[in-house]
């Protein structure tokens, strides 16, 4: 059996060699979970990246798809503007007819008339 004192010295040198040996391993393992926030840092950045890509796209297309969608309406009011304006020509062109055919008929009817 060693000298108490012998012990002790012993066990603190275990103590010692634990606690450093612990340590290490503590400094490793909050390395590694350093390099892993890192990494994680670096992939939600390039995620990041990419969805505001993704974002601006769809802002251009959406731009894209308005400008389209106000000159379809543009194009839409000046058909509908030709449309009815073909239309009022057509009554008028028929209203016209159908004065001609009353004026007709009465010139019928008039000389039907003067003539019995």
């Amino acid at each position: 059996m060693q000298e108490p004192e012998l012990e002790l010295k012993n066990l603190q040198e275990i103590e010692t060699l634990l606690a450093s040996d612990l340590e290490s391993k503590r400094q490793d393992g909050i390395g590694k979970a350093l390099q892993g926030i890192t990494l994680g840092i670096v992939h939600l950045r390039l995620t990041v990246y990419d969805l505001r890509q993704t974002l601006s796209e769809v802002s251009n297309k959406l731009e894209f798809l308005n400008k389209n969608l106000i000159e379809a309406d543009k194009s839409s009011s000046k058909l509908t503007q030709a449309l009815n304006t073909i239309t009022l020509a057509g009554v008028i062109v028929a209203g016209i007819g159908i004065l001609i055919m009353i004026g007709n008929l009465a010139l019928d009817l008039y000389k039907t008339f003067l003539s019995r």
